[in-house]
């Protein structure tokens, strides 16, 4: 092999490495009861999630009569209270190399840490409204899917903060229609109204969750995500050398 097709493999392996390694994950840190784990694949196939299960860019968590808490790439966490359905769309990923949770139903806490400006961007978008966060305890709040009540947690459409800043956009637009929501506020949503309240003695008993939050340090992430990525590229070996029929 000659010095200019060494110098070719070795920057075509050096960009290989360097996308896969680009590729950030999620990561099921707690879970019980009944929860379901869709894949980005064509075939949609549903299984039921494990403790520390990987999620990637496109998956879904369904939390039926079920709760469990998700790291965002080690940046973030959030937890599904029961009926809750979220979609990761993006991961540390994008224009801000930011994250993007998309809740379809039910409610989420979310804990997140953007002291910094250069803290990577986190915004939990539904039909209605984006809630973008800058460094903040919050519980996001839609309908449960299938219209099923849940006791636990009874409150209306809205964004209930307890630390920080949310910034909340009626108009999925993070730039268009922006209430600022601190501390002990809270934002309802009616229609494409924002109605900025104080917080309700209510919601802040369900804050006391934050307190039970799972660690999961930035570490255990990067290790959890290099063997994942090791994985991924000895299959894609594996997948090369099989003979063809």
């Amino acid at each position: 092999m000659t010095k200019i097709s060494v110098l070719v493999l070795g920057l075509f392996l050096s960009l290989s490495v360097n996308r896969l390694y680009a590729e950030e994950l999620a990561v099921v840190t707690f879970i019980q009861g009944e929860v379901f784990a869709e894949s980005v694949s064509k075939q949609k196939t549903r299984k039921k999630a494990a403790l520390y299960m990987l999620l990637k860019k496109g998956d879904q968590i369904i939390a039926l009569d079920g709760t469990c808490e998700i790291s965002i790439a080690g940046k973030a966490s959030i937890r599904l209270s029961k009926f809750s359905s979220v979609k990761m769309e993006e991961i540390l990923s994008g224009k801000n190399n930011g994250s993007v949770i998309r809740i379809t139903s039910g409610k989420i806490f979310t804990k997140a840490n953007k002291a910094k400006p250069e803290d990577p961007d986190l915004n939990i978008v539904s039909s209605s409204y984006v809630a973008g966060v800058r460094g903040t305890e919050f519980l996001v709040s839609l309908p449960n899917f299938e219209g099923k009540p849940n006791d636990d947690l009874d409150l209306e459409d809205g964004v209930y903060v307890n630390e920080g800043i949310v910034a909340v956009s009626v108009d999925s637009s993070p730039k268009t229609k922006e209430v600022l929501v601190e501390a002990n506020e809270q934002v309802r949503i009616n229609g494409k109204e924002a109605i900025k309240e104080i917080l309700s003695e209510y919601a802040k008993t369900k804050m006391e969750i934050f307190a039970d939050f799972q660690e999961f340090k930035e570490e255990n992430y990067e290790i959890m995500k290099e063997q994942y990525l090791k994985n991924s590229n000895l299959m894609e070996q594996m997948k090369k050398k099989r003979p063809k029929l």
